[in-house]
């Protein structure tokens, strides 16, 4: 699945500015402090590049896709997967939201 780090909204990211040239693409990621980063490590693992809070997107698909023919070999398989955890993603936040719903409408225990 997709980290909850990669998750960003889609009118912030079409409103951002392209860099300049010679510039790396960053975006306004809230620095929230390496012990919040490391217990966050700790309960849910760091073995998703997408998950480094130095995360950088041009590099992680020039490692993907280091070459034109590359990228015409394997975008379509790529495509395919990110699709794929889109969906279990969004099952996820569907089945937690129903839970929640669920949850809201029982009284408290020893109510």
């Amino acid at each position: 699945l997709l980290p909850r780090s990669s998750i960003r909204s889609h009118a912030t990211m079409a409103q951002a500015a392209p860099p300049a040239a010679g510039q790396a693409h960053t975006t306004n990621v809230p620095d929230l402090g390496s012990e919040v980063e490391s217990a966050m490590a700790d309960v849910l693992g760091n073995a998703d590049p997408l998950d480094a809070s130095d995360f950088d997107a041009v590099s992680y698909l020039n490692v993907k896709f280091p070459s034109e023919r590359s990228l015409g070999a394997t975008l379509d398989a790529f495509i395919a997967d990110v699709s794929t955890q889109i969906g279990d993603l969004d099952d996820e936040i569907s089945q937690a939201v129903h839970a929640q719903a669920e949850a809201g409408g029982r009284p408290a225990p020893g109510a």
